[in-house]
């Protein structure tokens, strides 16, 4: 007697333990139909990975939300910026080039987001410990998923850094039309 609670004490711990080290699709107690042990750590493995994933989910449907204000606020500066420049009289068409390619990456960065979330909602779908695998993979497509979304992030962050500051500085160099022809005309 005292040796099945310890013995199942042990394999929730080891089942959660596991949890929290991140391996959610290995984690799958042994089968011992004698006493019904193995049956209940893996329903208890199982509750507690599907709850991570709901907890997952709803993360990262706050999050969207925010990114993708943060890289349209981004995207309304630069064309604030290219507005006000154009109308002083600035040449402005590199930054009207890197715009339209920012609004890209943008778009992307949206499907690439929706389409990992969406993965992670089909992982839901499966019955845990029942799915053969099939809920192991669909994790691993969702991990897939949000690498591909966190080079999206990396990819917007690094042409801003390297591709639109540098032709904003080039603007700060540069002197406007109009005002050239203003000065000309008081000399």
């Amino acid at each position: 007697m005292i040796k099945t609670k310890l013995l199942t004490a042990l394999l929730s711990l080891l089942a959660v333990a596991g949890l929290a080290l991140g391996t959610a699709g290995q984690v799958y107690a042994q089968e011992d139909t004698s006493n019904g042990v193995g049956e209940r750590v893996k329903t208890t493995a199982c509750t507690a990975v599907e709850n991570r994933i709901k907890g997952q989910i709803e993360r990262f449907d706050n999050n969207k939300g925010f990114h993708q204000q943060q890289f349209e606020n981004l995207r309304n500066r630069v064309s604030k910026i290219v507005d006000r420049l154009k109308a002083k009289g600035f040449d402005t068409s590199d930054l009207t080039t890197d715009l339209a390619t920012l609004d890209t990456k943008i778009a992307k960065f949206k499907t690439d987001y929706t389409t990992f979330i969406d993965k992670l909602r089909e992982s839901q779908d499966l019955p845990c410990g029942e799915s053969q695998g099939a809920f192991k993979d669909k994790i691993q497509e969702s991990r897939d998923a949000l690498k591909i979304v966190r080079a999206d992030v990396k990819d917007i962050v690094d042409y801003y850094r390297n591709t639109i500051k540098p032709d904003l500085q080039k603007l700060r160099d540069q002197k406007p039309e109009t005002t050239t022809e203003t000065e000309t005309e008081t000399q």
